[in-house]
């Protein structure tokens, strides 16, 4: 191997030998090494009806966070963290925003309500309850 010579190994070790003989020395060698993520973690996508809060990059330990548009609810895990291991996959499934059936709002000064599932049809033989409850002092 000559001087500035660079290998890459195909895996997460590289064996190296080192072998000399009883006719010669020589000023020795240095070898430099440098580790580097082999992959990534696929970019998950957004929920529909929903948005990302922070993307921290999608290599091994970063996380990306969602929530969703008014007047949905989040379902699942809000934090997706990219696995370290062989392969790169998410720790969770991507979340998904909902629009409920009914619901409490408390000291909230706006918001929004949807029917079930919007802007999809809603079921038959729904009942659905919402409560809005404001600070005192003001009206909804």
């Amino acid at each position: 191997m000559m001087q500035g010579q660079s290998l890459t190994s195909t895996s997460n070790y590289l064996w190296l030998e080192f072998n000399s003989d009883h006719e010669s020395t020589a000023a020795g060698f240095r070898l430099i090494y440098h580790s580097f993520e082999l992959s990534h973690c696929d970019d998950p996508g957004v929920p529909q009806f929903g948005f990302k809060t922070s993307d921290h990059g999608h290599f091994a330990g970063s996380d990306i966070s969602f929530g969703c548009e008014q007047g949905y609810t989040l379902h699942g895990s809000a934090t997706l963290k990219c696995m370290t291991g062989e392969r790169r996959a998410w720790d969770n499934n991507l979340p998904s925003c909902i629009a409920e059936c009914g619901g409490s709002f408390m000291g909230e000064s706006t918001g929004r309500i949807l029917s079930p599932g919007y802007p999809f049809p809603y079921d038959n033989n729904l009942r659905c309850t919402w409560t809005i409850e404001v600070n005192p002092g003001n009206i909804v």
